[in-house]
C-alpha cells in the first residue's frame, strides 16, 4: 500500500497540498467566444471553447542546451545553415532559394507572391451542418486537440439553446459535424459535436468537439482475410492463452460490493 507523501496539516491551502503531492493545478484556458451558426438556418449560438485535451511538452529549464568552451568562458552554440547543390557540395553557396513542394516524385516550385494568393485565411467560426449517429464517428477516426464547446456564461438564452441541442442529440444518439476556425487565420476544419449533458446543477451541457480527418487524409489499406489461409486461424489453445494475458493486463479490478475499480 502506497504511503501519503504529504499530510494536510503541512500545507497552508488546498493548493499547496496538491503542489505536495504533485498534483498540477491547471486553470481553464479559454480559446476565445464565438458563435455557433446553424447551416441554413438565422440562428447563432454564443460559445465558449475550452481545450479538453492538449499534449504537454517540457518545461523550458529543463531542455539542454549546447554550449562550448571559449578559453575560460563558456558560449551557446549558434546553428548556421548553408544551402548547396546535391551534385556540386564544395560548389558556391546558394543565396536564392524558393519553396517547392512534393507531388509524387516531384518538386513544384510556388513562389511567395502565388502561396500567399493560394493560402486560405479565414476569420474564427463554426457551422453546424447537420447531425449523424455518433457510432459514425470512431475514436481512431480523431485527429489533434480537443475542445469543450460550453454557452456563453452570461447569456441565458445562449445556455438554454445549446442545452436543448446537447440533451436531444443525446437522447437521439446523434453526434453533430460542424466546420470550424479556431482562430482568426487558421485553416478550416471538420469535426464532430459529442454531447455532453451534465448530471449536476451548476455545471452547463456542453459539447466535446473534436477533429475529425476530411476524406484527402483517410488512407485504405487492403489486407488478406485471416480465413484465407487455415494456417493463419488461431487454435482453442492459442485464443485461451491471448484471452488470459488480456485479462492478466486488465487495469480494473473488482473494488467493494462488487464495483470495478481502476487498479492505477
Amino acid at each position: 500500500k502506497r504511503e501519503a507523501g504529504a499530510s494536510v496539516d503541512c500545507a497552508a491551502d488546498e493548493e499547496d497540498y496538491a503542489a505536495l503531492r504533485e498534483v498540477k493545478v491547471v486553470n481553464p484556458f479559454s480559446c476565445g467566444k464565438q458563435e455557433l451558426e446553424i447551416w441554413g438556418q438565422s440562428v447563432k449560438i454564443p460559445i465558449t471553447l475550452y481545450k479538453k485535451v492538449t499534449k504537454s511538452s517540457l518545461s523550458k529549464s529543463l531542455k539542454a542546451t549546447g554550449y562550448y568552451l571559449d578559453g575560460e568562458e563558456y558560449r551557446p552554440v549558434a546553428r548556421q545553415t548553408e544551402y548547396r547543390k546535391a551534385d556540386d557540395k564544395d560548389g558556391d553557396v546558394i543565396q536564392n532559394r524558393i519553396k517547392a513542394y512534393t507531388y509524387g516524385k516531384d518538386l513544384i516550385p510556388i513562389d511567395e507572391a502565388t502561396g500567399e494568393h493560394l493560402r486560405q485565411r479565414e476569420d474564427k467560426s463554426m457551422r453546424l451542418l447537420g447531425f449523424r449517429a455518433r457510432e459514425s464517428f470512431p475514436a481512431h477516426s480523431f485527429l489533434g486537440e480537443c475542445y469543450v464547446v460550453v454557452p456563453e456564461a452570461t447569456n441565458p438564452g445562449a445556455q438554454e439553446a445549446l442545452s436543448s441541442l446537447v440533451r436531444a442529440a443525446e437522447h437521439e444518439g446523434q453526434a453533430g459535424v460542424v466546420r470550424f476556425v479556431v482562430r482568426n487565420g487558421n485553416d478550416p476544419c471538420l469535426g464532430a459535436l459529442l454531447p455532453q449533458p451534465s448530471e449536476e446543477p451548476d455545471v452547463p451541457d456542453c459539447f466535446i468537439l473534436c477533429t475529425l480527418p476530411f476524406a484527402e487524409d483517410l488512407r485504405e489499406y487492403q489486407f488478406a482475410s485471416l480465413d484465407s489461409s487455415e494456417k493463419w486461424i488461431p487454435s482453442e489453445q492459442e485464443l485461451g492463452l491471448a484471452k488470459n494475458i488480456i485479462e492478466s493486463m486488465s487495469l480494473m479490478e473488482e473494488g467493494p460490493e462488487g464495483a470495478e475499480v481502476e487498479r492505477l
